[in-house]
């Protein structure tokens, strides 16, 4: 691999295709920097159709403000 044997590890760590499929990574700081930005969108803002169609962040403030009204 051209940036040896960390890159590699770092990229096998998102294996997500999604998340690859959508960048060119210059350099590991750059891969590493793209997919914690990928990451947290996917956690955090992209809509997941197990959640009912929201992002996992909207699901989790609900959640926490219907235990709270228990």
């Amino acid at each position: 691999p051209p940036f040896g044997e960390n890159m590699t590890t770092y990229l096998s760590a998102c294996s997500t295709p999604e998340c690859l499929n959508q960048h060119w990574f210059l350099s590991l700081e750059d891969a590493q920097a793209k997919i914690k930005t990928w990451w947290k969108d996917y956690n955090e803002v992209r809509p997941h159709s197990a959640l009912g169609d929201v992002s996992p962040h909207c699901f989790a403030a609900a959640n926490s403000l219907a235990h709270q009204a228990i």
